[in-house]
């Protein structure tokens, strides 16, 4: 099997973040591919992961997350990298595993109540100045962050 990274080399590592979650979630090894290749291809440039997006907390600390995020508190896209270019302010992507597109085959967005929040989301940050997207799988991501870092 081909890998699309080169040497950025896939992690399938078990990752336990609870006992009842023996194995890593695809969207995990995704963040981190994403994150080795932004280390390796854009060094001096910032980025962040929403990590709490989507893992099993607490009663307190979800109320806490709540209370910090106010209304967005659900939507909000996993990675932003905070390097202007020449059209946005910065680029915000909302990760998809390999397959799981947002989309429909007519490009529309899936019916579903998750989708539709990150999606104003999206729209509300778009109307701020950022570039916002959804991107699937790493080659898709990988694509969007170069083309975006070029329009310098």
């Amino acid at each position: 099997m081909n890998n699309p990274l080169g040497n950025y080399k896939s992690r399938k590592i078990p990752y336990r973040t609870n006992r009842n979650s023996p194995k890593k979630h695809e969207e995990d090894i995704l963040e981190e591919m994403v994150a080795e290749y932004l280390q390796r291809a854009y060094n001096a440039v910032l980025f962040h992961f929403d990590i709490g997006a989507g893992r099993k907390t607490t009663m307190f600390q979800a109320s806490r997350a709540k209370k910090l995020h106010g209304k967005w508190s659900r939507g909000y896209p996993d990675l932003f990298i905070a390097f202007p270019n020449k059209y946005y302010h910065g680029l915000y992507i909302e990760l998809k595993a390999e397959g799981k597109s947002p989309f429909k085959k007519d490009g529309k967005l899936k019916k579903d109540e998750h989708l539709e929040i990150q999606n104003n989301i999206h729209q509300v940050l778009r109307d701020a100045g950022f570039s916002c997207v959804f991107a699937v799988g790493f080659s898709e991501v990988k694509e969007i962050i170069d083309e975006y870092m070029e329009a310098r």
